[in-house]
Formats: structure tokens, sequence, C-alpha cells
């Protein structure tokens, strides 16, 4: 999943991938924000799907603009920039905490 929206990323044609990671939210209240929007819960909804990863596959094949409005409002270490290889591992801290302040 992560290697098809890195994908998706790297071809976009919607914006400038040069924006990617200049947005003013945090990973987590992007995300926040992402699940509290109503037109997107509705269109999964209809989908019936069960799980977080085939939602965001539905949601990169077929809603990838309203999906990109969300990943250019996140905000990135700017060391992140020149070590694309920590990308990954930064996603995954942000979710982490993400799940970690939700639990609490």
């Amino acid at each position: 999943m992560a290697c098809d929206g890195a994908a998706l990323l790297l071809s976009s044609t919607y914006r400038d991938i040069h924006q990617l990671g200049r947005g003013s939210l945090s990973l987590p209240e992007a995300l926040t924000q992402l699940g509290r929007d109503f037109e997107l819960s509705s269109f999964l909804a209809r989908e019936k799907l069960t799980s977080l990863q085939a939602s965001l596959a539905v949601l990169l094949q077929r809603r990838t603009d309203a999906l990109m409005d969300y990943v250019y409002t996140v905000k990135m270490p700017a060391a992140l920039a020149d070590a694309p290889d920590r990308l990954a591992e930064w996603v995954t801290d942000q979710v982490q905490l993400r799940s970690l302040t939700r639990a609490l």
C-alpha cells in the first residue's frame, strides 16, 4: 500500500511534487480531518469496505484528487527533503503517534 501511494505521488500530475510536505498540518491532524470528511466517509460506506488498507486502495484508485487534497496539507520536517529514504519511517512514527493519542 505504501509503495502504491508513493508511486502515485511521484507520478502525480495533479500538483507540483515539490509542494509535498509544505502544508500546515501534522500527519495526525490531516488524518483526523480525512476521517471527518463526510463525503469521503459516505463514499467508503457505499463501497462497504471493512479494512483500512482496502479503503486506502479504493481512495487511491477512485478518489485520488480528494485524497491528494489531504496529502498536500501535511507539513513534513525539512530534513526529509534530503533523506527521502526516511519518509516511510517518519510516516509510520506519525501514524503510531496518532494511534497512541487516540488510545489515551
